[in-house]
């Protein structure tokens, strides 16, 4: 087992095991994408409210690229690392405390991904029109990775690289939008290119 292979395992059994039954429902409710719609649809109406419908409408389809960017590397990478999850891996389950089983595969983490892959972005956008709370969106992606190894059914690598892919595929579409379409500056509306 190679150093980083060891290091996986080491920091994922340690993390998993500070897990207790008192707060395994909270984490079982907190990997949940439909918990966060709340958060969502707070983003979107900001976002409606503050801009123009033509920038608000060049936003919202370049998020949902942004997210399907993510999910289709996603779904291209397990077939073709087929990782196996930690709670399926038998020199592992039995050391780790199991609430779900998912079946597919590992590698990389579509939970942190999408979720880091839309903060970045939407905080962007947030720190573009001053939103002095604009930060506070990193909770998310810090609370949906970490249940996902609380939870036992990534490594660390997994969460490392699919946090860097949605950092990527946001990084990608801000540029995208800034070279194309817009930039919203601090007057809260767009310049054209």
């Amino acid at each position: 087992m190679s150093l980083i292979e060891t290091l996986d395992r080491d920091v994922l059994l340690f993390l998993n095991q500070l897990g207790t039954p008192a707060y395994d429902q909270f984490w079982l409710v907190i990997t949940r994408f439909t918990t966060w719609i709340p958060l969502f649809i707070f983003c979107i109406a900001f976002f409606y409210y503050r801009l123009k419908l033509k920038t608000f409408g060049i936003l919202l389809l370049c998020s949902l690229l942004n997210v399907t960017t993510v999910l289709g590397l996603m779904f291209w990478s397990k077939p073709f690392f087929k990782r196996l999850r930690p709670v399926n891996n038998p020199e592992l389950n039995e050391l780790l405390r199991v609430l779900i089983k998912p079946t597919d595969y590992s590698f990389f983490s579509g939970h942190a991904a999408s979720s880091v892959a839309i903060a970045l972005f939407t905080w962007y956008y947030f720190n573009k029109l001053n939103f002095k709370y604009g930060l506070l969106i990193f909770i998310w992606p810090a609370l949906f990775a970490y249940s996902r190894l609380y939870l036992g059914v990534h490594y660390p690598t997994d969460i490392f690289i699919g946090a860097l892919v949605g950092v990527l595929s946001a990084c990608l579409y801000i540029a995208l939008i800034n070279r194309f379409f817009f930039d919203v500056n601090l007057n809260h509306h767009e310049q054209e290119v």
